[in-house]
C-alpha cells in the first residue's frame, strides 16, 4: 500500500477528486470498472475505500 504523501501526489497527478461518494479523473466521473482498477493501482480493495480516503483527507487538486 501507498503512503498518504504517495496517494496525495498520484491523486494531484492525475487530477483525481472525489464529489458525493463518486471519482472523477480530470472533471470525468470514473465508471465503476475503471474506478476499482483506479483504487487497486493506490492500493485499496476497491473504489469506495479509495474515496473514502481521499475524502478524509481532503486532498485539494487541479481541476
Amino acid at each position: 500500500m501507498l503512503t498518504d504523501q504517495e496517494i496525495d501526489k498520484l491523486a494531484n497527478k492525475y487530477h483525481i477528486t472525489t464529489k458525493n461518494g463518486l471519482l472523477y479523473c480530470y472533471g470525468d466521473q470514473v465508471d465503476l470498472p475503471l474506478a476499482d482498477n483506479l483504487a487497486r493501482t493506490f492500493g485499496f480493495d476497491y473504489a469506495e475505500r479509495l474515496v473514502k480516503h481521499l475524502e478524509k483527507r481532503e486532498v485539494i487538486v487541479c481541476e
